[in-house]
């Protein structure tokens, strides 16, 4: 089974999705920070505390798949973001933001290799919605204690 991909983005930047094509800047004070992976695990930073963020498999009313849900302490800017495969550039996860379900983050990704080894979001990327945005995939070691 592979292991599941970790994705961390700040509040501000979901908000000002249209903007990341233009300006990558680190958080404001204050401003949460998500953190989330393939399987469900989730919390919410708020600069002082550390919540879970909630999650569930929930329908995607815009592409028709059963996928891996997070529920956001806010409703950001609706849209897609890609996210590409280093180093040939392959799409290999996509974070859609609902416009259908406002607050709800839909994670998508390339499914398991072997059928019933994969985690949720594993069930294939759906074709995008506008607006979206594009990034490569970084890989972070997370230090252990």
């Amino acid at each position: 089974m592979k292991a599941p991909r970790r994705f961390a983005l700040s509040a501000l930047a979901l908000v000002l999705l249209p903007l990341l094509l233009l300006v990558f800047a680190p958080p404001a004070a204050g401003v949460p920070t998500l953190t989330f992976d393939e399987a469900g695990i989730g919390t919410v930073f708020d600069g002082v505390t550390t919540t879970p963020l909630p999650s569930s498999t929930a329908f995607d009313p815009v592409s028709g798949f059963v996928t891996l849900a997070y529920t956001l302490p806010f409703v950001p800017v609706p849209g897609d973001v890609i996210v590409t495969e280093p180093p040939l550039g392959g799409n290999s996860d996509l974070l859609r933001f609902s416009t259908a379900l406002p607050g709800t983050l839909f994670v998508f990704s390339d499914p398991a290799e072997v059928a019933g080894t994969g985690d949720l979001a594993d069930v294939g990327i759906p074709p995008f919605i506008t607006p979206f945005v594009i990034v490569p995939e970084v890989t972070v070691v997370c230090p252990t204690t």
